[in-house]
């Protein structure tokens, strides 16, 4: 019989994502040195990048247009890249954006020259039409997301004997299929079939099962299995949720079966950042860190000049210095602290935080100062 072997062939990756915010877009027609702006230096797969922003083109022919490029900055090695650039909306986040560029095959990038080390356009859209487009400009701010991913060089394994086992079509034929715990425990949820816990939260119930939540939640271990426990094991247990709404009670309850937020596509953005500010505080309250960090990270990711102030007074509430710390950055930029400090949400900060209230005006101050 016939030896057969194998070796195995993978090719890693690594992905990186930097968003550039421009402020003041109005006043950088031609301004800027070079007739282009630099982001800060980012780091993705091991070498430096930047974006550079044209932002009235460079010659007759791109004039009237802005472009942006992405450049390697690191001198050593020759890496290969898939790129991807928008033009966020910023007042429909997640929403089909405007592309600048995008590459569906790895591209090389090389320092040797500013044709071979960079990747762009000077015509990636007309400022015309930036301006006449709601969401695109807010507060006099745009914001370019460069998505980057470097790949790097494939790695052939050591060849090793086959098994007769692994030769055989047949277990070449049997796949196994992706995981579907979360799907089915949604199922569970939704059936509410074994259910031993019912919850009243305002004129609404919910019905959920004893051992789930307290596998989840250490609040809740407590409450259903330790010194809290009210009733016998063979008892519908009720319990009352005070100071939480019903639908996002419903969405805490999905995140506690499946590890997931809801999806909110229908909601509108107002909505949305409405339901993640209560359930950072349903996970801050029932010690679920990851409900929590998913929570703060998309809160800090989806600021804007009108909840930036609530999201605010909630991350000092609750001690989350990097929540907080991204809304003091979003805040203290004169473009957006004359938005802020119209907004209801401020007026509502100052009442309730004024000491908090003052700290953003200090803090505008000694950069103002700067």
């Amino acid at each position: 019989m016939a030896s057969r072997s194998i070796s195995t062939c993978t090719t890693e990756t690594a992905k990186g994502i930097h968003r550039f915010e421009i402020l003041s877009y109005s006043m950088m027609n031609t301004e800027a040195e070079d007739d282009s702006i630099r982001s800060g230096v980012f780091n993705v797969g091991g070498f430096d990048w930047a974006l550079l922003y044209y932002p009235d083109g460079i010659d007759d022919d791109s004039k009237g247009y802005i472009g942006v490029y992405l450049e390697l900055i690191s001198k050593n090695g020759e890496p290969w890249a898939l790129v991807d650039v928008n033009l966020i909306n910023q007042l429909q986040p997640g929403q089909p954006r405007q592309l600048f560029t995008k590459t569906d095959v790895p591209t090389p990038f090389r320092s040797s020259s500013f044709q071979e080390s960079t990747l762009g356009s000077l015509k990636c859209m007309k400022r015309s039409d930036i301006e006449s487009t709601p969401g695109f400009i807010v507060n006099d701010c745009i914001v370019i997301e460069c998505n980057v991913t470097v790949i790097y060089e494939p790695k052939v394994s050591k060849t090793r004997a086959l098994c007769e086992a692994e030769t055989s079509s047949a277990l070449r034929e049997i796949e196994v299929p992706p995981m579907e715990i979360s799907s089915d425990f949604a199922k569970m949820l939704k059936d509410g079939v074994g259910a031993d816990v019912t919850f009243r939260v305002g004129e609404d119930t919910f019905r959920a099962h004893r051992a789930v939540l307290a596998a989840r939640s250490p609040v809740f271990h407590a409450q259903l299995c330790g010194p809290m426990k009210e009733k016998k094991e063979t008892q519908m247990q009720e319990i009352t949720i005070q100071d939480m709404q019903p639908s996002v009670f419903e969405a805490f309850l999905y995140f506690i079966y499946t590890d997931c937020v809801p999806r909110m596509d229908d909601l509108g953005n107002g909505e949305k950042m409405h339901l993640m500010m209560h359930l950072l505080k349903a996970g801050d309250r029932y010690g679920l860190e990851r409900l929590r960090i998913m929570c703060e990270r998309f809160l800090a990711t989806n600021l804007d000049t009108e909840h930036v102030s609530a999201i605010l007074g909630l991350a000092d509430l609750l001690d989350l210095k990097k929540l907080k710390e991204a809304c003091m950055e979003f805040m203290v930029p004169s473009e957006r602290m004359d938005a802020v400090a119209a907004s209801q949400g401020y007026q509502q900060l100052k009442r309730a935080f004024p000491s908090l209230a003052f700290e953003v005006w200090e803090r505008r101050s000694r950069v103002r100062r700067n």
